[in-house]
């Protein structure tokens, strides 16, 4: 079996969480900020990135990282998400709520019901 480099490994995981990509307008909810000049919505990108032993995602508001989560948040630990997919499944969770005007928070349960897998 070939070994991928991290470099290598950073390009894929880069090009996958690309085509994966999800933008979605949210309401400014405060922890968001938007110009005023720009209405009051901005754009959200969703991507997954590879950690150690894992997986983890960044939510990127306009062109600003906005959350960047290296483990599964809410267990005690350092636990992470087994796939791309997986964190993906989490961080959309995150922007639904955003959208929602709700805390960003998640739970282990919402994770489940989700399938978001970890480890």
């Amino acid at each position: 079996m070939r070994m991928i480099k991290a470099k290598q490994w950073r390009s894929i995981c880069m090009c996958v969480s690309f085509g994966l990509l999800l933008l979605v307008s949210c309401k400014n909810s405060g922890g968001v900020n938007s110009s005023a000049n720009h209405g009051d919505s901005v754009l959200l990108a969703v991507y997954a990135i590879p950690v150690e032993d894992g997986w983890g995602y960044e939510i990127f508001a306009g062109n600003k990282l906005y959350i960047k989560q290296n483990r599964v948040p809410q267990i005690p630990g350092t636990h992470h998400f087994l796939t791309a997919e997986d964190a993906l499944r989490a961080a959309n969770l995150v922007v639904e709520k955003l959208k929602q005007n709700q805390s960003p928070t998640i739970d282990t349960s919402e994770m489940q019901a989700a399938g978001a897998r970890y480890k």
